[in-house]
């Protein structure tokens, strides 16, 4: 079975490489993630009505650190991606590829050459026309279709 790492915030991708037959043999989380959840908590636990009412359905997965608790995914965290402590345990996971999807951090080449079949990226728009961190915003105003551009890294 492929070893799947994931370095991204999408949890829509996340979700779907959980259906797939592979192994997430671990997911990068951001050091924020718990600071964010310690002080934001209580606006994160809103009511299902309120969910449900806002954004037209009922969020199962509160926060990329309460998906990767229920399907038991291993964690990855470090304040250096690309520093030896990180590589290092990345190594010992024995991914076979890595996916990354709204990630902001650039990836060293030392961590692209970890997973046997390197990286794949997915992109939210064609790139280079919608670059940047939100093209949701812009294809929208032009009024236009793009859909999700995989591409190695």
């Amino acid at each position: 079975m492929l070893r799947v790492v994931f370095f991204g915030m999408d949890l829509d991708v996340l979700d779907e490489l959980r259906s797939c037959s592979v192994h997430l043999a671990g997911a990068y989380l951001p050091p924020a993630s718990y600071w964010i959840r310690k002080h934001f908590a209580s606006l994160l636990r809103l009511h299902p009505r309120i969910l449900e009412k806002c954004f037209g359905t009922v969020a199962v997965y509160g926060h990329l650190s309460d998906f990767l608790v229920k399907y038991n995914i291993t964690a990855l965290q470090s304040s250096d991606i690309n520093g030896p402590e990180f590589l290092q345990t990345l190594t010992r996971l024995r991914p076979d590829l890595g996916i990354v999807s709204n990630f902001g951090q650039i990836l060293g080449d030392r961590l692209l050459n970890i997973p046997k079949y390197g990286f794949i990226n997915f992109y939210p728009s064609l790139l280079p026309r919608y670059r940047g961190p939100s093209p949701l915003g812009h294809i929208l105003l032009n009024n236009e279709i793009s859909p999700v551009q995989p591409g190695t890294v």
